[in-house]
Order: structure tokens, then C-alpha cells, then sequence
């Protein structure tokens, strides 16, 4: 490599840092200002009210939670608890999530673990 494409990948390195940095400036900021969530999802440390006693659709929660189960993501005693982030994660998918993604759809799985990691 010469000087001037080490110049290049310097800048450009640069340019992405400055970029990431101004993006998580921008959603911290945005979070904060709605109070940390939408409205339509699960806060954080929120209690879910009866999530498990008062699901709208048992069909379709548990039909979720035993793909999840068969397919090694989590297993059923994840799900004891109705505060774990396991049964707020599936909960939200069979309930509240707007997207409402098809039960063999590929990216079940990885909604799911994700979903994990927000409620």
C-alpha cells in the first residue's frame, strides 16, 4: 500500500467511527426523549399484567413456544416465569408484536432471541 490509499482507509475509518458515534448519540437521545420505548412495546422492567393468564391468542403462544422449544433456543423452563425475559420475549411475539411473522418463518428464531435481549 502506498501513502495515499493508507490516507484513504484512515479517513474512512474515521468517517465510520464519527458516523457510529452520531447514531448512538441520536437513538440515545430519541430514546430518552419518549421515555425509553415506543409506546406499543414492552418497557423494560415493566411487569407484565397477567401475561400468562390473559393471552389473547393460546393458540398461536403456544404454538410459538414450542418452536422455540423444539428448536433448542430455549427451553421450557425459561418460561416458568412470567417476568423472564423468555415469556416477556414470547409474549410479545405472540401478542403485541405488530409484525406478526409466521411461525416457520426463518427468522423466528433470531426475532425471538432478540426479543429477549429488549423486554
Amino acid at each position: 500500500m502506498d501513502y495515499t490509499s493508507r490516507h484513504i482507509w484512515k479517513v474512512l475509518f474515521l468517517l465510520a467511527a464519527v458516523m457510529l458515534i452520531i447514531g448512538a448519540s441520536v437513538t440515545f437521545t430519541s430514546r430518552k426523549a419518549d421515555g425509553g420505548a415506543s409506546s406499543s412495546y414492552i418497557q423494560r422492567g415493566e411487569p407484565l399484567v397477567g401475561a400468562v393468564g390473559s393471552i389473547g391468542n393460546k393458540a398461536r403462544y403456544n404454538a410459538l413456544k414450542d418452536v422455540i422449544v423444539k428448536g433448542g433456543v430455549s427451553s421450557s423452563s425459561d418460561f416458568e416465569s412470567k417476568n423472564s425475559p423468555q415469556s416477556r420475549a414470547l409474549y410479545w411475539i405472540a401478542e403485541t408484536d405488530e409484525l406478526q411473522i409466521a411461525l416457520d418463518d426463518p427468522y423466528m428464531a433470531q426475532r425471538y432471541a432478540l426479543a429477549t435481549f429488549y423486554c
